[in-house]
């Protein structure tokens, strides 16, 4: 991944956010930097590669979605309303 895709991080907050973690990632030899790329170390594969790790990230992954599903769904109601309002 270029670290180009870090600095284009509009938002300052998700880029601190980001930036720490990746931060504590070579901290911990997960990631390495590798002149503008940043690469998963072996540590780093095997990390990933466990049944735990996956199994959280597919939580992490679900619970998110949900959250969209949900903005999209409140945000459809609530036009609706307003239509039904004018109406």
């Amino acid at each position: 991944m270029p670290v180009s895709a870090i600095r284009n991080i509009a938002d300052s907050d998700i880029k601190d956010a980001v930036t720490n973690t990746f931060v504590k990632a070579a901290e911990n030899d997960l990631i390495e930097l590798d002149g503008n790329d940043i690469k998963i170390t072996e540590k780093g594969k095997e990390k990933i590669n466990k049944p735990d790790f996956i199994k959280s990230a597919q939580k992490d992954q679900s619970e998110a979605y949900n959250q969209k599903v949900k903005a999209v769904c409140q945000m459809k109601y609530k036009c609706v309303l307003n239509l039904l309002e004018i109406t």
